[in-house]
Order: C-alpha cells, then structure tokens, then sequence
C-alpha cells in the first residue's frame, strides 16, 4: 500500500542529531517517518556522522535517502544544497526545516550582542535561505509544503526561571515569516505552516529525573513529547491530508499552553 508520501522529494533541514542517549531527536524522526511513508529524503546538516547515522537508519529500512553536508544559515551553502537535491531527484515537494539553537542568549539586560546576531543567523536567516531556495522548485512541481519547527516559547513567556529572550524572539520572528510565505505563494499552492513543540524529550534536552518529573507535572497528559511526535505532525503537515492547511501554528505540547498557571 502507497504511503501517505510516496514518491516525494522532502528536504529535511537539521536531520541529524545532537547530544547523547536512547531518545530520537526531533529532526531524526521526522526524516525516519518520511521514508517510511514512502517519500524520498534529501537530508541536510552541519554534522557529517550524525547525518549518515539518520541515513543509514533509513537505508536499513528500505528507503531512500541522500545526504548533504551544509550549514543553512549561510545564503550560498543553503542554495547549493537544494541545487544539489535537484540534481539528484529532479525536483522539490516539500522543506522541512528543524534547524535551531535555543540555549545561551539571556534577558533583555545581559544578552551578548553576539550571541543576539547568532539567534536571528540560525533561527530565522536560515529558515528563509532554505525557503527561498525551495520556492522556485515548488512552484514548479505545482505546489507543495514548507514546514518550519519553531517553539510553544514564540508564543508565550517560558519564566524567570528560564530567561531566553533570543530564542523567544527568533522563533515569533518565525511565525510572522510563515503568515508572510502563506499568503504570499498559497497562490502558487505552497503551504507554509509551523509546528510549535512543547517540552520534548530529546537528545539535547537530556535532564535528571527530577527536572523530568518537574516538566511532566506541567504539561495536562503528564508527559513530555517525543521526536516522534513532532515528525508525525511533520509528516500530516507534508501530506495531501493537509492540503487545505496553509498558515498555520501546529502546537504539539501535551496541553501546557492552554493552562492557566499563576505560579
């Protein structure tokens, strides 16, 4: 039976993935679920290993799956790479972006200008690059889909305790981009849509028990999210399903956002 992408070209953006341990990253099983529901998966990332292990993960399945080294936050490295998916397949029918970097930035009163650059470099220069040079391909295959996953963190303040002004602001930088992109090429039958994740249990979010038990007690289904999670809805968001769903901030947080929560 035909899966739900059979025969799609898919650039997976940040497919490898970093940190240590037995959980799958959020871009890792985004690229395993495309494969399996048939597509063809032009993987992309900084990190050499890391891509070929998700490769192999993919080939050992039966799938196909070509790798391509590049940083998307550079304007150059990010056309070369989907020059060279073309190359290769012949086209585009979908981006799934998943690069970003979340730690490090600060408040408002002590955040490295820097570091403040780096954000909006990572975050939101390179989510255009890739679109960018995607657009033409897609309008070209008669439409298709361009997904960004950005963060629950763009659209509500993460507390004190947790003081990442950069990451807050990069990832509502995003949204704003995918309302632009939605409006601006649905007439081509582009898609731009964002999956907005909660807390998720991935290789860089690693953590002792205790703080894993103080992030479950905040999220209604009392539990944290899998990568697994974010790339089924990666893969409902690519898919004919969603065909009518252009615009759109998909949160995937267990319910944390909808409490009401005064401590």
């Amino acid at each position: 039976m035909p899966g739900r992408l059979q025969d799609k070209t898919i650039i997976v953006v940040g497919a490898g993935q970093s940190g240590s341990g037995g959980v799958i990253g959020n871009g890792r099983g985004a690229a395993l679920l495309f494969a399996r529901e048939g597509a063809k998966c032009f993987l992309i990332d900084k990190e050499p290993a890391s891509l070929e292990a998700t490769a192999g993960l993919i080939r050992g399945e039966g799938g196909v799956a070509v790798t391509h080294v590049a940083d998307s936050s550079d304007i150059d490295q990010a056309a070369g790479a989907v020059a060279a998916c073309v190359d290769r397949f012949g086209g585009v029918n979908a981006l799934h972006n998943n690069v970003g970097i979340g730690w490090g930035d600060g408040n408002a009163e002590d955040v490295d200008p820097e570091v403040w650059d780096q954000f909006f470099r990572v975050n939101v220069n390179g989510a255009l690059w890739m679109a960018r040079a995607c657009i033409p391909h897609l309008r070209k295959a008669g439409g298709g889909a361009i997904t960004f996953v950005s963060s629950i963190a763009g659209i509500r303040y993460a507390g004190d305790r947790m003081p990442r002004l950069g990451y807050a602001t990069t990832k509502a930088a995003l949204h704003g981009m995918v309302h632009h992109l939605a409006g601006q090429y649905g007439p081509d039958g582009i898609r731009t849509n964002a999956i907005l994740p909660g807390y998720i249990d991935t290789p860089m979010t690693q953590q002792n028990e205790a703080a894993r038990r103080e992030r479950e007690a905040l999220i209604p289904l009392r539990r944290q999210g899998t990568g697994w999670d974010i790339g089924w809805a990666g893969v409902f968001l690519a898919s004919d399903e969603a065909s009518f769903i252009n615009g759109h901030l998909l949160v995937v947080d267990g319910g944390m956002t909808v409490q009401f929560r005064p401590d």
